[in-house]
């Protein structure tokens, strides 16, 4: 019965499935991928083969402008650009002294065949044998080190630190031995995805780093970015869809290098949306909702968790949204590690854990965990916790010029609450978003999907009116509306029907796409289908900006099947509103004020109702059976098509907001996020004047995966 139970395991279809993908992926890289890879080779290096993949506006730019153009930009959406070079060539010396020593000493140890590598040495040869096989005894993969570029990494920091081109020129003679390599693609450092990986993001901070000195070489460009763009195109082709944090490596690299190389490659737009999707699926397979990685091992735990914080600040800081449910298992995973720590900062061995390096990590276990909990607490804005040799090299100058919020704390689920909250010593803004789902019929729902609350450090701002009571009658009715929420009402009517004490049908269907923050920005996008059911069927997204403590913009994007009315509801806590001009009011409370400004691309009004009883509108029901009245804002729009866009602005009253909707007119430069309904960017003209620029676009497709942004703030 055993070896028939063990025969039905080995037919499973699931089996066999994955018995002809091995054997597939086996005989792929051994005969068919090494002669794909040959024949793109060969394409690439032919006249006009590398500019056909180029981007149409640099195809005909010769490449050393391409490199320069590159170098500058980089910065924006990747761990560092050219920008950032004096930068850390004047504060990293002062501020990291011992690591600039290690540094400079392990790129001269590189100019006599000594390769540095997780607190390991080599000795060889320069240049490298890069295919060579023997190893002295235990070494393992460590021939396979030359290999993967980390030598490149070195010579690149070296060379901004010190500025002095022994460095460079040593970087270049390796290169050129390389390039001039015949290449044996059936072998390992190609064959595995995480060596191609690897050597891309190191050949890409080197074409970064040695940018300006690589301009004189103009012979050496081209090969170098045959090179990358074949990388770049194996690792997309051989992704690991069998390994567990194989596939998370892969995704990671797959992400940065594509994110980096938008306005370089054409391709890369779907290398980084596919890197995101695949991210983004396999955090949520792969960590449990407590933060454990599914693996069981404390040395794979350290390392994924490193990969993926490092691919969320790549994305926030690219302006992308991160799924909130994947910022929360990050999360929870940094703090798994921060409970096993022992207090002499040592990590208890569980499953594959070991006290040395790693050829594949960077260092010994301790070491990494310590960069994961500075990269933690610097993107979470805790400076005072974040000072770590290693995160300039993987923020820029951002990790002194622009760094994020002092303090700001953001949580939330896809399918919840979120909140957020940012702080200093004399002001606080929380932010609650209601994102979430419900069930129909007898419910204690509201009808109040992308409803949001928001108090300072004085008390409640704009509230939720509460329940009232459980009796059904009107008032019942109305504190379950749309109508009394911070939301938005289309057409006169409630997301869903509410009747009774209880009934609500249908149930709302709301969906939490994605956070985002950097340096004082923080994000929320989500988005509804509640008003699916009405002729117009109309979809709402939402996007929640928070500037620090003293801004908050709220951006709706509606898109329905023919033109519809807005009414966006605020409803505040008490004190009164009084207009100032004809797009901003101005509400106070005692000693507290903010100014509310408001934007729309088409003709609009604006009505304050307070203890109104025809129709029912400004009231709060807080206390059971009691009606209090309180000021409430309609801002009220109809929509000239199938598009609506409404922005709202609520800041404090030293700032002077310009809200300003442009339609869309070619690329947009240095926009600070791609939100569904177009991009957003904030320009400060001076320190209390601000202005919103919202960049209308129907086609900026309103999903998570598709939001690639640009750049960062201007």
């Amino acid at each position: 019965m055993d070896r028939l139970e063990r025969l039905r395991e080995q037919l499973h279809p699931r089996s066999l499935a994955r018995t002809w993908f091995l054997i597939r992926r086996r005989l792929g890289q051994r005969w068919v991928d090494p002669w794909w890879l040959q024949s793109l080779q060969r394409r690439l290096s032919q006249p006009e083969g590398l500019e056909a993949h180029l981007c149409p506006d640099i195809a005909s730019t010769p490449l050393a402008e391409v490199v320069t153009r590159l170098a500058h930009k980089a910065g924006q959406a990747f761990f560092f650009g050219a920008s950032d070079l004096s930068m850390l060539a004047l504060r990293y010396p002062a501020e990291f002294p011992e690591a600039t020593e290690q540094i400079l000493h392990e790129a001269d140890d590189l100019l006599q065949g000594r390769v540095h590598y997780a607190e390991t040495i080599i000795e060889t040869e320069l240049p490298f044998k890069w295919y060579a096989t023997s190893t002295a005894p235990g070494m393992e993969k460590w021939h396979r080190i030359p290999a993967a570029f980390h030598w490149l990494k070195t010579l690149m920091q070296a060379f901004w630190l010190s500025q002095e081109e022994r460095y460079a020129r040593t970087a270049t003679m390796l290169l050129e031995n390389w390039l001039s390599t015949s290449h044996s693609f059936g072998h390992d450092i190609w064959r595995s995805t995480n060596f191609v990986g690897l050597r891309a993001l190191n050949l890409l901070q080197g074409l970064i780093g040695f940018a300006s000195y690589w301009q004189r070489y103009p012979e050496l460009l081209r090969p170098l970015f045959v090179q990358l763009y074949l990388h770049l195109r194996l690792l997309e082709r051989r992704i690991e869809y069998w390994g567990y944090n194989h596939l998370l490596w892969n995704a990671h690299d797959l992400t940065l290098l594509g994110t980096a190389l938008q306005e370089t490659f054409m391709d890369a737009t779907r290398w980084a949306r596919r890197g995101t999707e695949m991210m983004n699926r396999e955090v949520m397979r792969q960590f449990a909702p407590d933060g454990i990685h599914v693996e069981r091992s404390i040395h794979y735990q350290v390392f994924v968790s490193k990969l993926l914080g490092e691919w969320i600040a790549v994305l926030w800081k690219a302006g992308q949204p991160v799924p909130p449910e994947v910022v929360w298992r990050w999360n929870q995973s940094v703090e798994v590690l921060r409970r096993l720590r022992h207090a002499d900062g040592s990590l208890p061995l569980y499953g594959d854990g070991y006290r040395t390096h790693d050829p594949n990590t960077e260092g010994r276990l301790e070491a990494i965990a310590d960069f994961l909990f500075a990269l933690h607490a610097y993107l979470h804005g805790f400076q005072e916790a974040a000072r770590h040799p290693l995160l300039p090299w993987k923020i820029g100058r951002d990790f002194w010029t622009d760094c994020p919020q002092p303090h700001s704390q953001m949580q939330g689920t896809k399918t919840g609450i979120a909140s957020a909250r940012v702080w200093n010593e004399k002001q606080q803004l929380v932010l609650c978003l209601q994102a979430g789902n419900s069930l129909s019929g007898q419910v204690h729902a509201h009808a109040d999907s992308l409803s949001f609350t928001l108090s300072d450090e004085a008390g409640d701002l704009l509230i939720d009116p509460g329940g009232y009571g459980e009796v059904a009658d009107k008032w019942r009715t109305y504190f379950r509306s749309t109508y009394a929420h911070n939301t938005v009402v289309v057409d006169g009517h409630s997301m869903s029907q509410v009747q009774g004490v209880y009934t609500l049908y249908p149930a709302l269907r709301a969906s939490l796409d994605g956070c985002w923050h950097w340096r004082e920005w923080s994000a929320w996008v989500a988005h509804h289908r509640n008003y699916q059911r009405l002729r117009a069927r109309v979809l709402h997204w939402r996007t929640l900006l928070i500037g620090g403590t003293e801004l908050l913009v709220v951006l709706d994007y509606l898109k329905g099947k023919r033109p519809f009315r807005v009414e966006q509801m605020f409803h505040f806590a008490g004190g009164r509103l009084e207009q100032v001009t004809e797009s901003s009011w101005l509400w106070g409370d005692g000693n507290r004020q903010w100014r509310l400004w408001f934007a729309c691309a088409a003709p609009a009004s604006v009505q304050v109702f307070q203890g109104s009883e025809t129709p029912l509108r400004g009231w709060s029901g807080e206390i059971r059976g009691q009606p209090r009245p309180i000021p409430t804002l309609v801002y009220q729009s109809h929509s000239s098509g199938q598009h609506h866009w409404i922005v709202a602005a609520l800041a404090r009253p030293h700032l002077t907001i310009t809200l300003d909707l442009q339609p869309a007119s070619g690329r947009s430069n240095n926009p600070l996020l791609r939100v569904p309904g177009g991009i957003v960017k904030m320009i400060r003209e001076n320190p209390t004047a601000l202005r919103i620029e919202w960049i209308l676009a129907h086609a900026c497709t309103p999903t998570l995966r598709h939001c690639m942004a640009e750049a960062a703030v201007e």
